[in-house]
């Protein structure tokens, strides 16, 4: 942990809080002193559960869809579906945080989607040497009748 130059402590990327892009800690208000902006830290980690669990559900939307499509013959994803994934888990976040950063959003979800890819790709990989280990080899008989 450090402190910014204001003095504000900074806290590790993933407890972050962020509002209107700003990122505040546990119990400090937001905006003026006093008004009904103060959260307390369970509202704070109950906001971060639900910004951390929509991303891993939006990362294993993902890999589903890269697995219906490869099961269809498809080489890439349709962008419809990808972008009602999108859709359907920011709308989840954007409840738990009304004023949450575009900006960083986007980069959440592209993230998400990386990560996503990367584990289809692992996941396939492995299918794929355990597929090939379990291989019977059968000797060809040939019917001389």
């Amino acid at each position: 942990r450090g402190e910014d130059s204001q003095g504000e402590e900074q806290l590790p990327s993933k407890r972050r809080r962020m509002t209107n892009g700003a990122v505040v800690s546990p119990n400090q208000t937001i905006g003026n002193e006093g008004n009904q902006n103060t959260e307390t830290s369970v509202e704070t980690t109950q906001r971060s559960q639900v910004f951390w669990e929509t991303l891993e559900r939006h990362k294993a939307d993902v890999v589903e869809l890269l697995r219906e499509s490869a099961s269809k013959g498809e080489k890439v994803v349709s962008v419809v579906a990808i972008v009602e994934a999108r859709k359907k888990n920011y709308a989840v976040i954007q409840r738990a945080h009304p004023f949450i950063d575009d900006q960083e959003m986007t980069t959440a979800f592209s993230r998400a989607e990386n990560d996503a890819h990367r584990e289809y790709v692992q996941s396939a990989a492995h299918e794929a040497a355990h597929e090939a280990a379990h291989v019977v080899h059968r000797p060809h008989r040939l019917n001389l009748e």
